[in-house]
């Protein structure tokens, strides 16, 4: 479903302001499922956080996105993984991500989760703190 719907997307479909760091949109919402498609200023970043307990996969549709990512279960170390136009990545339920745009250009992104969005938890990285909890905000409020 994602890469359907990567491949639909041209790369004008979510405009970004000037200074606008990131956009997004719901493409499709049902009771099993979302899929939302990101726009990513370059430095556009969002930091570390979970998604509240939903699988998912990421595709890069235009550009490159950078994921320093962990997991809540095996809390490893930081790790790292480039991912350029037309890569994937799987989201474990389990699995906290920090993810950016490195630039020059925007980058553009379709996200799907099931069970849809709901909550994403957003932690501290720093070292004798890390993966501790910092907030909690509602999916749809996350800027």
């Amino acid at each position: 479903m994602v890469e359907g719907l990567a491949a639909a997307v041209t790369a004008d479909a979510l405009p970004l302001a000037p200074g606008l760091p990131r956009r997004y949109a719901k493409l499709l919402a049902t009771a099993e499922y979302d899929v939302w498609l990101i726009a990513w200023a370059a430095g556009g970043a969002l930091e570390l956080h979970d998604h509240g307990g939903s699988t998912g996969v990421a595709r890069v549709v235009e550009g490159e996105l950078i994921e320093m990512y962990t997991d809540l279960a095996a809390r490893h170390p930081l790790r790292s993984a480039t991912l350029g136009t037309g890569d994937s990545v799987a989201v474990a339920s389990t699995r906290v991500h920090e993810v950016w745009n490195p630039g020059p250009g925007r980058a553009l992104s379709v996200h799907a989760y099931s069970p849809p969005l709901a909550t994403m938890t957003f932690f501290d990285h720093r070292p004798g703190h890390f993966l501790e909890p910092r907030r909690t905000e509602c999916a749809a409020l996350v800027g």
